[in-house]
């Protein structure tokens, strides 16, 4: 069963823990800054770079996108720009994850013709027989640009899974995060 609710956009927060901080303490101030979002999520390529994102609803105010940042006091060091994205697809299950990975850049166009990339009714690839259903699909398109895409995947895998390519995402500029559900 899945749950449906309208998304207007998917908002993302990157930030950097300061020296000692512990990403529990962080996790907590992100609960309580934001109870509805994914849990905290860090970089494969530097677990001090975290992240925060989260599917904000059609009726809500966009001067109430950043999360609370006094919630964190000292546990941050430098907080980035937030980034606001076009929901394509903001799909969830009611069993919440317990893990989730997100991958982000600011590559790629998103305004195509699609006649290009559709395939057409029937013809998209089978699903894997192996393939177990996601419980949480977000991908979003940057509301300010046209190039840049953010996929958001919660699914009962372990987050502890390195085998996300780290030289593949540097390459070709993406930032790949994983995290697991809140005890």
């Amino acid at each position: 069963m899945t749950a449906h609710a309208p998304a207007d956009r998917l908002v993302l927060e990157e930030f950097r823990l300061s020296d000692g901080a512990s990403h529990a303490d962080a996790d907590r101030a992100l609960a309580a800054a934001d109870p509805s979002g994914v849990p905290l999520l860090t970089s494969i390529a530097d677990e001090r770079d975290v992240a925060s994102v989260r599917r904000v609803g059609a009726r809500s105010a966009p001067e109430g996108d950043t999360i609370d940042r006094a919630t964190f006091g000292d546990l941050v060091s430098r907080w980035g720009a937030v980034h606001t994205y076009r929901p394509r697809i903001a799909e969830g299950s009611l069993a919440r994850p317990t893990s989730y990975r997100l991958a982000v850049t600011e590559s790629g166009i998103n305004d195509t013709d699609p006649t290009l990339v559709d395939p057409g009714p029937g013809r998209e690839a089978p699903p894997s027989p192996d393939a177990a259903p996601a419980g949480l699909l977000w991908i979003g398109a940057p509301r300010d640009t046209h190039a840049g895409l953010l996929v958001v995947i919660g699914d009962g895998e372990t987050a502890a899974d390195t085998s996300w390519p780290l030289s593949l995402g540097k390459t070709l500029g993406v930032r790949i995060y994983r995290g697991h559900a809140r005890t």
